[in-house]
């Protein structure tokens, strides 16, 4: 019995981290193709941020392609609330 209660746990955490990944790339898909559009409704110091962190703008910046892109993502849902 608690074998089978165990299965159907990990089946669920599974199909929920399944979802939870479609959602976040639907979401960054989503923000590439209106990434102007999206830019322009920020806060002039939003875009500053972003714009520093940026790896193709400031060769000099801290993270990497994949830590920006997270940023991004995580900027949109903070400043579109």
């Amino acid at each position: 019995m608690a074998t089978k209660r165990a299965a159907t746990k990990a089946t669920s955490k599974a199909s929920s981290a399944s979802m939870d990944f479609a959602f976040f790339r639907f979401l960054w898909q989503f923000y590439q193709s209106n990434r102007g559009a999206i830019r322009q409704n920020y806060k002039e110091l939003t875009r500053k941020f972003l714009d520093f962190n940026n790896p193709e703008k400031n060769p000099k910046a801290f993270l990497r392609q994949p830590q920006f892109e997270a940023l991004e993502t995580y900027v949109l849902t903070r400043e579109q609330i």
